[in-house]
């Protein structure tokens, strides 16, 4: 009854915000080989808050099933954008649901989002505040109330020979308070990263992109392991990519990325010992195609390849190890269009890896998830 509630207030509170139609959702990029930060999507304004102003009137509804039953995830969010004088835009976005917090699924609480964006000349500024939170429960004396703040502060600009760029500072920051035998007491454990995006968009005309992307970051984590003995990680990611965008007349869109990645956490306990783990990602492969087939009805496919070389050193093990792992991942999705409302739907994974109910056997929902766009 909580989380129907919650559910409640947030979509009332983003239909009270003007929107017209939108073209795009999570659901459909998640479906195109996750080819999610080489497309221009409105899906884009949570990594990249200046494309605001190129969604003013976007009211979008997603709601998210259970992924899989080792990371059981409800989620439903609602976003609004709405134009001001002088070019301007606002947006609110509304949530709640269980969420991936660090390393677990918490019970749900509100989430909050807010957007602004700016234009100046060529440039357009855009803003991004977030702060939602989540709890940890183990009756019946133990409870964790985790806090999340994050900005986007992003810039997009046009340059010469068909060039757009653009980029993002990305600043994020987790506080724990826990609830013992009904006292509570503030923790140590803490978590923050700060990082960098950026994107291009070539045009080679023919509706044909190139779109190079980088992204950098810094992380550090910090644990109470017990009353004398603490735990900090400290990370640093990178990752670059190259994708190619076909957008044809015949309502044919075709995404090919390929990206490397990179992650090195080091791992310190108060008692001096320390462990490094290296991970390389060589490479990130996907491809994704959308068809609309009628008016109303569009299918969509895509395709990922990933093989993952994870060096481990220090710890309680002598000398390295050494891991290579391959794995791949399809997914499958639909939309279907009438008037102003779309609705995406993504198909479950393992119902593209063992088939429906009455031939596995397995009881798995159809859909991952599925959103809802329409003007309010």
């Amino acid at each position: 009854m909580k989380l129907l509630r919650h559910y409640i207030i947030c979509v009332t509170l983003s239909m009270l915000m003007p929107a017209g139609p939108a073209t795009a959702t999570d659901t459909r990029v998640e479906t195109l080989g996750d080819a999610g930060l080489f497309i221009r999507d409105d899906n884009n304004i949570w990594q990249f808050p200046s494309t605001v102003l190129d969604y003013r009137t976007t009211q979008v509804l997603s709601l998210a099933g259970r992924v899989n039953e080792l990371t059981p995830r409800s989620d439903l969010r609602t976003t609004g954008i709405s134009p001001l004088p002088r070019g301007m835009a606002i947006g609110a976005a509304f949530g709640a649901g269980e969420r991936q917090v660090l390393y677990a699924p918490l019970n749900a609480k509100e989430q909050l989002h807010l957007f602004y964006g700016l234009p100046r000349g060529n440039r357009s500024f855009g803003l991004r505040l977030s702060r939602y939170g989540a709890q940890r429960n183990q009756p019946p004396t133990y409870e964790r109330s985790v806090s999340v703040t994050e900005m986007e502060l992003g810039l997009k600009t046009g340059l010469d020979r068909g060039w757009t760029i653009e980029g993002a500072l990305h600043f994020s920051g987790t506080s724990f308070v826990d609830l013992i035998g009904g006292q509570k007491r503030s923790v140590p454990d803490g978590y923050y990263e700060y990082g960098l995006r950026l994107r291009g968009f070539l045009d080679l005309g023919e509706n044909v992109q190139i779109v190079p992307l980088l992204t950098a970051s810094n992380a550090r984590r910090g644990a109470r392991l017990s009353d004398d003995s603490r735990q900090s990680e400290d990370y640093l990611k990178g990752r670059f990519g190259i994708g190619l965008q076909v957008d044809r007349p015949e309502a044919l869109l075709l995404l090919v990325h390929a990206s490397i990645s990179y992650q090195r956490m080091e791992i310190k306990n108060s008692i001096g010992e320390s462990s490094e783990i290296v991970t390389w990602d060589l490479p990130v492969t996907g491809v994704g195609l959308e068809k609309w087939l009628r008016p109303w009805l569009a299918v969509r496919a895509g395709a990922i390849l990933r093989i993952r070389i994870t060096d481990t050193q220090g710890g309680s093990q002598s000398g390295q190890h050494r891991i290579v792992d391959t794995t791949t991942a399809q997914s499958l999705g639909l939309a279907f269009r009438l008037d102003g409302l779309q609705v995406d739907f993504a198909l479950e994974s393992m119902v593209l890896q063992e088939g429906p109910y009455f031939l596995s056997g397995r009881e798995a929902p159809l859909f991952a998830k599925v959103s809802l766009v329409n003007a309010f």
